[in-house]
This record gives C-alpha cells, structure tokens and sequence, in this order.
C-alpha cells in the first residue's frame, strides 16, 4: 500500500503536469488538498477512484491519468486497500 507522501507525491505531479486533461485535473488537485487536509488515506483514494471512473468511460484521461487510476483501482479494491481483512 502506498503511504501518504507518496500518494501525496503522485499528485502534486499530476496537478502540475501540462499533459492531464482538464477533466481530470480538479479530482486530483481536490484529492491532494483532502489529503493535506488530514483526511483519511484510504477514504480519499476511493473517492478519488469514484470520481475518476465517469472520466475513465467518456475515455477522457491523459495517459498519465489512466496510468495512475489503473494503479489506484488495482490498490483500492472498492471497500479499502488491496489485502485488507474485514470481519463482519
């Protein structure tokens, strides 16, 4: 699983990055700001992952974008991180 500051990392590059279409661009900068913010890791990864997955169907993502949700939805399963246990 990836930590805070590398996902923190990963998006203040997308942010700043000339090739991330702007359909993309505000998930991404309201992620990294949530994330400076104190919010949840995990929380913030699935509602990014959300609000990416309209983008990922109109097929509007820069390759940067679709490399990135490919790795955010292979991580982030849809209910936490990949390999977590929950006992219901």
């Amino acid at each position: 699983m990836k930590t805070k500051e590398t996902f923190l990392e990963e998006l203040y590059h997308l942010v700043l990055s000339v090739d991330v279409t702007a359909d993309e661009r505000p998930a991404f900068l309201r992620a990294k700001q949530a994330l400076e913010e104190g919010q949840d890791l995990q929380k913030v990864a699935l509602n990014l992952k959300r609000e990416l997955s309209p983008i990922m169907v109109e097929q509007k993502f820069s390759e940067e974008g679709l490399a990135f949700f490919k790795r955010l939805s292979k991580e982030y399963l849809g209910l936490g991180p990949k390999g977590a246990v929950f006992i219901l």
